[in-house]
């Protein structure tokens, strides 16, 4: 089939591509369809091929190593012996750009990768059968050029032999037969008709023609026999397409004489197939310049408009948006997806300007794109908005090149709404808190950064930072859920946009914490204002579902300062403040000042000192005796020893010694608590496990140690202490577990399962700080305590009143009623001591029966003892209990909570 194409030639392919595994499918398949194949790895080497031997048909790679595809298009294009080889561009450049560019630069075909095969041999015969008839049709019309010219001489000729010898007249004519014989020959040999029609100027319409001469060509394409042509000379438009007859027969009879006849119509065979046919007219006029001859030729371009209907049917089944335009921006033509864009129908849009439907703001970007293709520069991704015709405006980028030989602009643009509406979303998701619509962090500090520029312009404006936290959220998100927890985060979202002005900007930072910028403030006062509008909205109480919560804020306040603070320090400032504010409790609000930074440094090299404490052996543990307490009705008339509360100690080798109140809640912020207390576990175990293995009776004494919130919180506390204890050998009566109220606020059902645990294993549970809370009393029903330690703030009023001395022997009488002991705490004066005597307090602690002493001390003390067992000697009715040298003077407690520093009683049978 190959041959049949070229006549008998057979076909010749050059390959271009450097992809070696693409070269060698292609030229395989190919030469096994029966081409001939050249095959090259670059554009140079194609370039060098074609120039050696042309090749019929161009399979061209876009993206080559030294020319592209296009580079070597162009060049072919411009030379004018290849510029009629057909060109197929492969590509995997899908893009409609590059499709448009192949085509702009004289491509015939555009294939991406990966491709299939079937359909390049399909599209290769096609382009060789394309070549093949142009090249058929192109000879003809040379041909047909050629006789024309070749007859026309001779009817010069035959004209002057005429004037000159009209003697000579009936050899003239005979000549002219045949010359006419001999034009009748030739044209039957051709594929177009060629038709001759006498013309009278004098007839009307149609009467005013008469069929000279029809090539029999005449019946192969319209399927009907040219003696009907020489009966009616009009016969011809009979075969007309009905959609074209009235226009080809009014444009010949208006036309033809006028030599302006060139018409494009459809004509239908006899058979039923359709020819699109290309007709024109050329007037003969005699000597005196009157035209009694009109001379045709109907050419058959079915295989070219079939070609156009195909480019047709890709132009108006493209999801982009195509137009071709006159150089003012007119539209000349448009696809139907111009309708499914903008909703206006093609008449409405034809002729239309295309600067009429662009929004406003956009002219400025359609004005610089017509400048670019004015100066022929090609206009690539530019976004605007057209109007669409409900009103709203759709979001398109184009391409757009303009052809200036044609004096046209030709452009294809993408609908990208969807595209410019997850953008937008994405920039507000990117800037807006997703539970609560708030400002986020990134849009916070950018408002922020504003205000800091605002401010240096005008001194005499300032601008303030509120910087919220919820109190007590935790705990309402733990124990109503998360959901209520959001639903809380709402509300006060919403009632913070309700309360600040219309200028100030609202943030959510994440979780509780919420930021207020203030701007165009005057004074402090204003800002006080709103602080205490925020405080009392927030302090309402709401209803989430079938909840009634109650919530507040602490607030730290920044105002703006002339020095140059950066964002960062502002955030920081107002954060310090808030911190600060929680500490006074809730609902309470702080200003910034420099002491708060200076304290929150320390707190930060304190806490990066105290990660190292434990490495660098600088934790000690100091112990204070607990002292049975003998009474009047007792006994026991001297104080024996119960006990040691262990007391945790920092010495640092530069600050010295620190104090608990300071390193103790940073531990418990930082969670360095946990490891912490596991260190003063073990260590005041071991300890006390050396003093049980040198003197027996130890064991009948206890340890007191303070339990962190925290620790209680961790599920496997009770396994730890099983562990330390059996690592330590020392009985689990020796240790009792100091807690604070504070330490049971949260996860209280979960806190009092471990107690029992810990309980079960026999080792106490002491309630500290007995008194100083809210829910003493409920704690001594839900929880399995053995011990009550009466608060050192108690004691020290014990001798001011009787008032202060019946809480205190009510708390006695409590306990015992409850079959619990107590502890008295911080006894100072014998005053106190004879008091807690006569109020049978069980055991107490203090500066006055003994100071903390540190382990080495302590043990120092122990083995000077003459008693086989020191503690039995101990007793406070004749001394003190003895404290050497060097022990603590100071009268601080550091509680670990989780701190190592409390012991309870044990008492001795």
């Amino acid at each position: 089939m190959t041959n049949e194409i070229l006549l008998g030639k057979v076909p010749e392919i050059l390959i271009a591509d450097d992809t070696v595994d693409t070269l060698r499918f292609l030229s395989k398949v190919l030469r096994n369809q029966g081409y001939n194949v050249r095959s090259v790895t670059s554009g140079t080497l194609a370039l060098r091929s074609i120039q050696a031997s042309h090749p019929d048909l161009i399979l061209l790679d876009i993206v080559m190593p030294d020319q592209s595809g296009y580079e070597v298009c162009n060049a072919l294009k411009a030379d004018s012996q290849t510029q009629h080889i057909p060109i197929i561009f492969m590509s995997a450049l899908y893009e409609t750009f590059d499709k448009v560019r192949a085509f702009k630069l004289g491509g015939v075909d555009y294939i991406t990768k990966p491709f299939q095969m079937e359909e390049v041999i399909v599209r290769i015969q096609n382009q060789l059968e394309l070549q093949a008839a142009r090249s058929q049709l192109i000879q003809l019309n040379i041909d047909l050029e050629q006789r024309v010219q070749q007859r026309t001489v001779q009817l010069e000729q035959t004209n002057q032999t005429l004037q000159h010898e009209i003697a000579e007249r009936q050899q003239v004519e005979q000549h002219l037969r045949q010359s006419e014989e001999k034009f009748r020959q030739l044209s039957e040999h051709i594929h177009e008709v060629f038709w001759l029609m006498d013309y009278d100027c004098n007839g009307r319409d149609c009467q005013g023609y008469k069929t000279a001469y029809v090539s029999p060509a005449y019946e192969e394409i319209w399927g009907t026999p040219t003696e009907a042509l020489y009966v009616d000379p009009f016969n011809w438009i009979e075969g007309i397409h009905i959609d074209d007859r009235p226009r080809v027969e009014e444009a010949f009879i208006r036309d033809a004489p006028l030599g302006q006849f060139d018409e494009t119509y459809r004509v239908i065979h006899s058979s039923g197939k359709i020819r699109w046919i290309r007709d024109r007219g050329f007037p003969i006029r005699n000597d005196s310049g009157t035209v009694y001859r009109i001379a045709g030729i109907a050419e058959d371009i079915t295989a070219q408009k079939q070609a156009e209907l195909e480019r047709d049917r890709f132009f108006n089944l493209s999801l982009d948006l195509l137009f071709i335009a006159d150089h003012q921006g007119a539209l000349k033509r448009i696809n139907p997806m111009w309708e499914s864009v903008l909703g206006y129908t093609y008449h409405e849009l034809l002729g239309q300007s295309l600067r009429a439907f662009v929004h406003p703001d956009d002219m400025s970007l359609v004005r610089s794109a017509m400048r670019s293709l004015r100066q022929d520069q090609d206009v690539n991704g530019v976004e605007v908005r057209l109007r669409h015709k409900g009103g709203h405006y759709v979001w398109v980028a184009w391409n757009i090149a303009a052809f200036p030989q044609e004096r046209l602009i030709y452009g294809t643009g993408r609908n990208i709404s969807d595209r410019k509406a997850a953008e937008e979303q994405l920039v507000y998701e990117t800037l807006h808190d997703s539970l609560t619509g708030l400002d986020n962090r990134a849009s916070f500090m950018q408002r922020l950064e504003l205000a800091r520029k605002k401010r240096r312009r005008h001194s005499n404006i300032c601008f303030a930072v509120l910087f919220l936290d919820l109190d007590g959220f935790k705990s309402i998100n733990d124990t109503l859920g998360h959901l209520i927890g959001d639903q809380l985060l709402i509300h006060v979202a919403d009632t913070l946009r309700k309360v600040v002005r219309a200028t100030d900007a609202v943030a959510r930072l994440g979780g509780d914490e919420f930021t207020i910028l203030l701007e165009d403030l005057q004074d402090l006062k204003q800002v006080i204002e709103i602080v205490e509008r925020i405080q009392f909205h927030l302090q309402c109480p709401i209803k989430l579902e079938q909840h009634k919560v109650h919530t507040s804020a602490s607030i730290g306040i920044v105002l703006s300062s002339p020095d140059n603070q950066t964002i960062p320090d502002i955030i920081r400032n107002a954060d310090i403040a808030m911190y600060r504010a929680k500490a006074k409790g809730k609902a309470c609000y702080e200003v910034f000042d420099r002491t708060m930074y200076t304290q929150t440094i320390r707190l930060v090299e304190l806490e990066t000192h105290l990660r190292q404490a434990i490495s660098n052996q600088e934790l000690h543990l100091y112990y204070q005796p607990i002292i049975r307490l003998g009474t009047h009705n007792s006994l026991i008339t001297h104080g024996q020893l119960e006990g040691f509360e262990v007391l945790l100690r920092w010495f640092h080798p530069e600050k010295g010694l620190i104090s608990p109140h300071e390193f103790i809640p940073i531990a418990e912020d930082s969670g360095l608590i946990n490891s912490i207390g596991e260190w003063v576990l073990h260590e005041a175990c071991s300890q006390f496990s050396q003093w049980c293995k040198t003197w027996p009776a130890f064991s009948k004494l206890y340890l007191s140690l303070n339990i962190s919130g925290r620790q209680l919180r961790d599920a496997s506390l009770a396994q730890r202490l099983d562990r330390v204890l059996r690592e330590t050998e020392i009985p689990p009566h020796c240790l009792k577990l100091e807690i604070t109220e504070s330490s049971l606020i949260q996860d209280t059902e979960a806190v009092a399962k471990t107690l029992k645990t810990i309980r079960h294993q026999g080792i106490q549970i002491s309630l500290d700080d007995f008194g100083t809370g809210f829910s003493s009393l409920s704690y001594l029903h839900q929880l399995p305590i053995d011990t009550i330690k009466i608060d050192r703030s108690f004691i020290q009023s014990l001798t001011q009143g009787d008032r202060d001395r019946t809480i205190v022997q009510s708390i006695i009488n409590l306990a015992h009623t409850l079959d619990l002991s107590v502890v008295a705490e911080g006894i100072e004066t014998k005053d106190q001591l004879d008091l807690l005597q006569q109020i049978d307090c069980d055991a107490g602690q203090g500066f006055l029966l003994a100071k903390p002493t540190s382990y080495e001390i302590l043990n120092g003390c122990f083995l000077t003892s003459d008693q086989d067992c020191p503690i039995l000697s101990h007793c406070f009715a004749t001394r003190p209990f003895p404290i050497p040298n060097g022990t603590e003077t100071s009268t601080p407690k550091g509680r670990l909570s989780g701190n190592v520093t409390s012991p309870s009683l044990i008492r001795k049978s």
